[in-house]
């Protein structure tokens, strides 16, 4: 059983249960310093996006969030893009792009306008919207089915470096301004 705060006196204190409790492990910062520790891969170093990792885009509605994320999953496939030389990924990453707000022949033509005259990526994927996609419900409950076929389709076109979710607000039902929901 995890310690609690006792809040009803003056000073906070730790009551720790019966028995005692397993301290955690901290080490003095020359023991920390000097440790081995085995590092996460790093996918886009200059954002300090790595394996595993996550990065949130934010911004008013309109300021360009989708285009920005559009080019952002077209240069981390190697597509030689001034983005991708800014923010550089470690080398030519499969990218799975979620843009949930727009109909597919805007994200068909947002697309066409990042590449240009550039080929067509082989490691970009593109979700084709044609229902809504939910992964949370309201008060921030996992909607299992939705996050099944999130692993499914995964699995089928992995394997995947990136996956970019645009906008967040389209992926679930949760109060934004609500830590316990989000």
């Amino acid at each position: 059983q995890p310690p609690r705060t006792d809040r009803k006196t003056a000073e906070s204190r730790v009551v720790v249960p019966a028995g005692g409790a397993e301290p955690f492990e901290v080490l003095a910062a020359t023991e920390f310093l000097q440790a081995s520790f085995p590092g996460a891969t790093r996918l886009v170093p200059s954002i300090g996006l790595t394996e595993r990792g996550a990065a949130l885009l934010t911004g008013a509605s309109g300021e360009g969030k989708s285009i920005f994320a559009a080019n952002l999953a077209v240069a981390w496939t190697g597509i030689d893009l001034p983005i991708g030389q800014a923010i550089p990924a470690v080398r030519p990453l499969r990218v799975m792009l979620f843009q949930v707000e727009d109909a597919p022949g805007i994200v068909q033509e947002r697309l066409r306008m990042v590449l240009g005259s550039s080929p067509v990526p082989v490691g970009l994927f593109i979700f084709k919207r044609d229902e809504p996609m939910r992964f949370s419900g309201a008060r921030g409950k996992p909607n299992a089915w939705a996050l099944e076929r999130l692993e499914a389709t995964l699995r089928r076109h992995g394997p995947i470096d990136i996956v970019i979710f645009d906008p967040l607000v389209y992926l679930h039902e949760a109060e934004e301004n609500s830590s316990s929901e989000m």
